[in-house]
């Protein structure tokens, strides 16, 4: 039982991922074939490319929406348990949310370099720094009342629904520690690139955690919202003074590394006292849905390597 249970989360997962990349290649199409009703050579494909681009982070939240709806209904098997909700110090919000963006940021510089070595691995020395300079220009297409409201906003709240919400409610049964790192390492391969995928799997555990153990989504919901909106006001600043927010952002690493250690690491190793299902890494992962989901990913990683 124990075994379904991580296969059907694993195989819900899959079926939303791919629900939501689907999505959005329908709408790209669908925008080409309007487009060739307007258009005629090459411009076809550059009218596309300019509307898909500006559409990107709509598309993104409304896949989210489409990908939640079928976690939950394809899950509605397994058996969860939603915790009582318990108050978080505005205080604690606060240096976690800190210790949150600081620390990430630095994995964002491991995972961008470890991107970029993959990048000239595969396709030659032209290729580093490709990833970032497409999603830099989807950013900049996008009216940026539309990324504050999607990228924002809106994305944070269906990735907290989905990934801690959802997801932490059905792991819950089996513990603590299986609960928040297992959601972390989903919610990072999610993002399917090497360059996000290890500070969105901390981010995930630490959410996770602050999820786990408050019951009260609000709360990895608010350092979710801040953390994109700052990422998003950073992007701008920089555009006017580089040196400035890469000084700013240095402090933060350090302020917020600080804050990890002293509070951060405490926090998480703080385990709940309570009864759980014992479970082995064995019933977790090899299973059919959990390994068609990681492959997915894995797989979905190394394509933006070749393709990006």
């Amino acid at each position: 039982m124990k075994k379904r249970a991580f296969s059907t989360i694993g195989i819900a997962l899959l079926v939303a991922t791919l629900a939501l990349q689907g999505f959005a290649g329908t709408v790209t199409a669908i925008i080409a074939f309007i487009t060739t009703l307007n258009s005629s050579g090459g411009d076809v494909m550059n009218a596309t490319l300019e509307i898909t681009m500006k559409l990107n982070t709509l598309l993104s939240v409304l896949g989210e929406c489409i990908a939640l709806l079928i976690f939950r209904v394809m899950t509605k098997g397994v058996i969860g348990v939603t915790a009582p909700k318990k108050k978080m110090s505005t205080r604690s919000l606060y240096l976690l949310g800190v210790a949150c963006y600081g620390t990430s940021i630095l994995l964002a510089t491991f995972g961008g370099a470890l991107n970029q070595f993959l990048q000239k691995l595969l396709k030659g020395s032209e290729a580093v720094g490709e990833t970032t300079q497409i999603v830099s220009t989807m950013l900049d297409k996008t009216p940026l009342f539309l990324t504050i409201l999607t990228v924002g906003i809106l994305g944070p709240v269906i990735e907290e629904l989905l990934f801690r919400k959802a997801l932490i409610d059905k792991l819950r049964p089996f513990g603590y520690t299986t609960s928040i790192l297992l959601s972390g390492l989903l919610f990072g391969a999610f993002h399917m690139n090497f360059e996000q995928f290890f500070y969105a799997a901390f981010i995930g555990v630490l959410l996770g955690a602050i999820y786990y153990k408050t019951g009260d989504i609000k709360y990895s919901i608010i350092i979710h919202i801040v953390f994109n909106s700052f990422n998003i006001f950073v992007s701008q600043a920089a555009t006017l003074n580089e040196t400035a927010v890469t000084i700013i952002q240095n402090v933060f690493v350090l302020i917020g590394l600080l804050f990890f250690l002293i509070m951060g690491i405490k926090y998480l190793r703080q385990r709940p006292q309570e009864e759980s299902v014992p479970v082995t890494k064995k019933e977790i992962f090899i299973n059919g849905g959990m390994l068609a989901y990681l492959i997915c990913c894995l797989l979905g990683m190394i394509g933006t390597g070749l393709i990006l």
